[in-house]
Formats: structure tokens, C-alpha cells, sequence
């Protein structure tokens, strides 16, 4: 079963990608800075952590321009809901290459691995950016 993690107006959910079925709603997003929009999201079972990177707090279609007119700017946070403790987690506030609109996002020994998107000023980019774990809660 493939999920994605995705986010309406009552927080993060997961969902059944081949059923539309939503499965597990996530408590809404406390920080202000960890709020996205297009980021990249991905599940580390064994850790029980659902992972977030990147992504914008503006809200656009395709070309990087939100609905308000104004340029989106990539987020350089990466947080995570610990499932086992129902807490969110900041993983790392401080990406030097922040990215929204990514392809995937991978969890690995080294940090989570980062594929693709947009970085800032509306570039499109094939990078593939590994951000390392500032602390571990």
C-alpha cells in the first residue's frame, strides 16, 4: 500500500493513495514555521516518525508564484510527527539549500534524503540535498 502525506484545513493526514481513503488524521502543526506547503513527507517505521522537509508557508499553483501574487520561498525546516508520542519534532530548522515542491524524500542512516523541487527565486532543480538531524527529541 502506498501512502502520501498530505494536509487540509484540520491538519496532516495520511492517505491511501490507490483508495483515497484516508486513514489517520496527525494533530494540526503547532508552529507557524513548520507549516508547508509542498514539501516532501515520508514514514520511518521502525523510528515510528512521520517526516516533513521543506516546502512553502505560501500556498501557489505550479510556477513558484502564490495565489497572492507574491513569490514562495522554500522553508528551511524539517519536522516530523512521533507517532509513538504524538508529538511533533523539529528535525533540523537550518537547511542551507531549502526546497519546496520536491519529488521524494528518503530516511537514511546519514538524515533524510532530498530529491528534486524548487529552490528559492522560483528554480527548478534535479539536486538531491541530504539534511542532517540537528537533535533528536
Amino acid at each position: 500500500m502506498f501512502q502520501a502525506i498530505l494536509s487540509d484545513a484540520q491538519g496532516h493526514f495520511c492517505m491511501d493513495v490507490c483508495t483515497n481513503l484516508k486513514t489517520a488524521f496527525l494533530d494540526p502543526v503547532t508552529s507557524q514555521e513548520m507549516a508547508a506547503m509542498a514539501g516532501a513527507g515520508t514514514l520511518e517505521k521502525k523510528a515510528g516518525r512521520i517526516y516533513f522537509s521543506g516546502g512553502t508557508d505560501n500556498p501557489y499553483n505550479y510556477n513558484g508564484i502564490g495565489y497572492n501574487g507574491q513569490p514562495a520561498e522554500p522553508s528551511p525546516v524539517a519536522f516530523a510527527f512521533n507517532v509513538h508520542s504524538g508529538e511533533w519534532e523539529t528535525i533540523s530548522e537550518n537547511n542551507p539549500e531549502p526546497t519546496m515542491d520536491h519529488r521524494g524524500l528518503l530516511v537514511t542512516r546519514r538524515g533524510l534524503i532530498i530529491v528534486g523541487g524548487m529552490e528559492k527565486g522560483q528554480q527548478v532543480t534535479a539536486k538531491v540535498t541530504v539534511v542532517k538531524p540537528s537533535s533528536r527529541k
